[in-house]
């Protein structure tokens, strides 16, 4: 059984992309989301790995699953996140991609700057909550 793990870590330590320290910047991002709209639009010029077209659609489940539950800390402690958004509700994660990749097109000077964060700011300058 150690065997069969430690196999598995070397076998991981060999093969597996290594993780970037710091995420993943906005331009990283904003040429594997352009690459699944490429896929999704049937574009044939699209090109990009299986794996980058299928990160974007991956990122931005988790970062809106990841802001739910801070929306629901929030509600249950009475405050608000400054990056707080209100997404439409009719508003679908292919819809939510599009605004974010209009935004770091828009921002060329932040894509050094980390996704989650850049992606946060999309949807909070897209849709601000009423006060």
């Amino acid at each position: 059984m150690r065997m069969s793990i430690f196999a598995v870590i070397l076998l991981c330590l060999a093969f597996c992309e290594p993780a970037h320290a710091q995420g993943q910047t906005g331009s990283e991002l904003l040429t594997k989301c352009k690459a699944f709209l490429n896929s999704v639009d049937k574009n044939p010029n699209a090109s990009g790995s299986a794996f980058d077209i299928g990160f974007c659609p991956g990122f931005i489940s988790g970062v809106l699953s990841g802001a739910e539950v801070w929306e629901a800390t929030d509600a249950l402690r009475k405050q608000t996140h400054p990056m707080a958004f209100c997404r439409p509700e009719n508003a679908n994660n292919g819809e939510i991609m599009r605004v974010f990749v209009k935004y770091l097109e828009d921002y060329p000077e932040r894509l050094h700057e980390p996704a989650g964060l850049l992606f946060l700011t999309s949807l909070t300058n897209a849709f601000p909550c009423k006060k």
